[in-house]
């Protein structure tokens, strides 16, 4: 199985995100050495046009580690769907299964890595997810209830949500170019056995150090 770690250069969020210092080693470095130590993946490809990234992996200095070019302009606007589909096309990946690992994951562990290529049996999207509070299958977008499916039950009988966390995803290749999107109508749930952070600003940052050194 092939591993896709998709690593734009912007963000404008976080200047130069996946190869800011993640106490003290660029992200991406952690998340690549994370998938070599799996042991899943028959070689790893970080999709990129940015030099800097092209410089950290090229220090990896790993034969199952290669770049591959990113033939458009990856813009902020851009979904990791999008993404996934230019690579697919340009290296003419038609079926079988596709790893998507996310170059701020660091909270996904090798363990957690080796349960999802286990159970990827189905033709759907298996992923890392963590539990939420059951009021989030109450909650309102603006004012407007979201799903009106659990507004009359009570809190015993409501099943506890998962979302998605953020982290990392083995697609269905035929399945995903069906529906066009990651996250279709059906998933494969794997709960991550510890907290984590999708990080998206600054702040989300600085939590996640703190948060992974306590954890590892």
């Amino acid at each position: 199985m092939n591993c896709l770690i998709p690593a734009k250069g912007q963000s404008l969020r976080v200047p130069k995100k996946n190869t800011k210092l993640f106490l003290g080693t660029p992200i991406i470095s952690r998340v690549i050495k994370t998938a070599l130590k799996s042991l899943s993946f028959s070689n790893i490809d970080i999709f990129t046009n940015d030099p800097i990234v092209k410089g950290v992996v090229y220090n990896e200095k790993n034969m199952s580690v290669n770049v591959v070019h990113e033939s458009n302009f990856l813009s902020e606007k851009r979904t990791l769907s999008d993404v996934v589909l230019d690579y697919l096309s340009i290296k003419k990946i038609e079926k079988g299964k596709l790893a998507i690992l996310l170059p701020t994951s660091v909270f996904s562990d090798i363990e957690s890595i080796r349960e999802c290529v286990l159970k990827c049996d189905e033709p759907c999207t298996t992923l890392l997810v963590n539990e939420i509070d059951k009021k989030a299958l109450n909650c309102y977008v603006g004012n407007i209830r979201f799903c009106d499916r659990y507004k009359n039950v009570i809190s015993q009988h409501i099943p506890t949500p998962l979302v998605d966390s953020g982290q990392f995803y083995i697609i269905d290749v035929v399945q995903f170019l069906k529906e066009g999107c990651i996250l279709g109508h059906k998933i494969n749930p794997i709960t991550l056995k510890q907290p984590s952070i999708d990080i998206d600003t600054q702040e989300d940052w600085e939590e996640a150090e703190k948060l992974f050194s306590r954890q590892f």
